[in-house]
């Protein structure tokens, strides 16, 4: 499955992310939520909420961070070093 992610695959990042919810990952499963929007995966409202929950016991700047990981991550993951509108 992380293979598939690695390619670009946004139904693997979402199955990735919904995995870390029902484990109960932390900032696992955050990090897996940035990847998996920043992919274009649609993520279920309850695995919003749970990284909401996440967010909300994290400083701004981490999660800005994180933010930025994940989609420099998934830019790359998608062959695209830049946003071009």
């Amino acid at each position: 499955m992380a293979a598939r992610v690695r390619q670009g695959d946004a139904e693997a990042a979402g199955a990735l992310l919904a995995h870390s919810v029902s484990q109960g990952h932390g900032k696992l499963a955050l990090r897996r939520f940035l990847l998996a929007r920043a992919l274009g995966a649609r993520v279920s409202a309850a695995d919003k909420r749970y990284c909401a929950r996440i967010v909300a016991c994290l400083p701004v700047e981490a999660v800005a961070v994180m933010a930025e990981e994940e989609w420099r991550k998934a830019m790359r993951y998608r062959g695209r070093e830049t946003f071009d509108g």
